[in-house]
């Protein structure tokens, strides 16, 4: 079993990296990391590995945390649509094993909540293990 979060650069991406770094230590598991590209080619996949290990990194020494083992897994969303975001990355939860999602959420307007969809929406009402939100703590 593992966690695992989806990444998303952000500016809350370093607290939601934190909640999951946590999470892990907590259950004493691994860490699983989601990307959505739509495209993928080596470089990038490269560069997101090392980028995304750095934050890992990070954010387990912001924490205190040490010794998390963790992957990152670059999933395919093809035409970045909101389902099928949501549906790459639950898809790569569920070959992970996850038995939690942890997922960033930010601040929509009442307009936006009327007609626009969300990722953040999906993954909740789509998941069949936990989710924990985490919203950057200045927004709150």
């Amino acid at each position: 079993m593992t966690v695992a979060v989806a990444h998303h650069a952000s500016g809350a991406s370093a607290y939601v990296m934190e909640a999951a770094v946590d999470e892990a230590a907590r259950r004493d598991t691994t860490l699983v990391v989601i990307n959505v590209v739509t495209t993928k080619d080596l470089d990038t996949e490269e560069a997101l590995r090392s980028g995304i290990g750095g934050l890992v990194e990070q954010a387990a020494a912001a924490r205190g945390v040490d010794g998390v083992g963790w992957e990152v897994v670059i999933a395919t969303s093809e035409d970045a649509t909101i389902d099928d975001t949501a549906t790459a990355i639950l898809d790569a939860a569920e070959a992970a094993g996850a038995q939690m999602l942890v997922i960033g959420a930010r601040r929509r307007s009442r307009v936006g909540k009327a007609f626009l969809g969300s990722v953040t929406q999906e993954l909740l009402l789509d998941s069949s293990v936990p989710v924990l939100v985490v919203k950057d703590p200045v927004s709150a």
